[in-house]
């Protein structure tokens, strides 16, 4: 599906892409579960890029598999959580914690959530999404006593896996989808992108932005595709508010039962990646709040990344403030300087 969906960004930016030989490449590595003793499969990164840009919540897209996505390790037996590096030795004194907390109190279970139904899914192989196992890992830190940044970790890992996984609410395999990514080849006029920034994340966002205000003066099969391909690339770049509002521009366009379908997939996901960006906001501004984050540098960066995540959960007041917070410490490399700016405007 991630192939899938590179090919048709290819068809519809007209780019073409000559980095194999930097795509990313990981190896498999046989784990046992310290706490039930299950044998399982890991992932260990080996190389990656990111020639598929940033999102200005520091999501990298990379050509290929998103590393995001590849290197969550969940065990299915009892569901404890992590990386590769967490199924080797554990303390003693840890593993028996662990047991009492996993194996007798139950405590770790898969979150329940509109996308993907863990217990109906009977495959002999599941494919568990990487958000279900980054919730999972955050848990199993909070039980393992790691500190509140790792955690935090989890939670925008998660919510950038939500943005990722996309399958779970566009069918891009569709005709509906493979008309309007054709519709997208044929309308949108790349030469009128602003390509200066070098992002190609940045340069797909402004185009859905760009047929997001075109598809209102449309009718019929042009507002449709224009709609959809708005609705794709602002999901899929996680500006959600946005993309909620193109909803509202589809609706006349499409019969009510797939309207209905698509809506509810869509605002399940952004309900979901809200979610866990309102509990990495918190574990950030709780370290905040503590004097964990330490340097005016730093501080800089994670007021803006603390701001950045309330404007996407739509708390516009208090993402003024850490947007004002970043640009009054005078710290902010390019191009984050200008980022608070015009994210700050993004919240009046």
């Amino acid at each position: 599906m991630k192939n899938i969906v590179i090919i048709l960004f290819v068809l519809v930016f007209t780019m073409v892409w000559t980095a194999d030989a930097y795509a990313t490449n990981y190896v498999s590595e046989d784990l046992q579960c310290p706490v039930c003793g299950n044998k399982l499969k890991g992932k260990v990164l080996m190389s990656t890029n990111s020639f598929g840009g940033q999102d200005r919540d520091f999501l990298s897209y990379a050509t290929g598999n998103n590393p995001v996505l590849i290197v969550p390790v969940t065990c299915e037996k009892c569901y404890y959580s992590g990386y590769s590096s967490d199924f080797g030795t554990l303390e003693a004194g840890l593993v028996s914690k662990l047991k009492e907390e996993i194996l007798t109190k139950k405590t770790l279970k898969p979150m329940e959530n509109g996308l993907y139904d863990f217990a109906a899914d009977t495959s002999a192989v599941r494919s568990v999404p990487a958000f279900i196992k980054y919730d999972l890992i955050a848990k199993t830190y909070k039980l393992r006593g790691r500190e509140t940044s790792e955690v935090f970790t989890q939670y925008i890992n998660a919510s950038w896996a939500v943005r990722l996984e996309n399958e779970y609410y566009f069918d891009l395999r569709s005709v509906e989808a493979q008309k309007t990514f054709e519709w997208l080849r044929k309308n949108v006029d790349m030469a009128s992108m602003d390509t200066s920034e070098n992002n190609n994340a940045a340069m797909e966002l402004a185009a859905g932005r760009m047929l997001a205000k075109k598809a209102e003066a449309l009718e019929g099969e042009d507002r449709l595709y224009c709609s959809l391909g708005a609705l794709f690339l602002l999901r899929s770049h996680g500006e959600n508010k946005e993309a909620e509002k193109v909803l509202e521009i589809l609706k006349p366009t499409l019969d009510e039962a797939r309207y209905v379908a698509l809506d509810k997939k869509v605002r399940e996901s952004i309900v979901l990646e809200r979610k866990f960006q309102r509990l990495a906001a918190d574990a950030l501004e709780n370290d905040m709040a503590a004097g964990k984050i330490k340097g005016d540098i730093h501080m800089a960066q994670m007021s803006y990344l603390a701001g950045e995540l309330n404007r996407r959960c739509l708390d516009f007041e208090k993402a003024k403030k850490f947007y004002e917070k970043a640009i009054e410490l005078k710290q902010l490399q390019a191009p984050l300087d200008r980022y608070a700016k015009e994210q700050l405007e993004l919240c009046r």
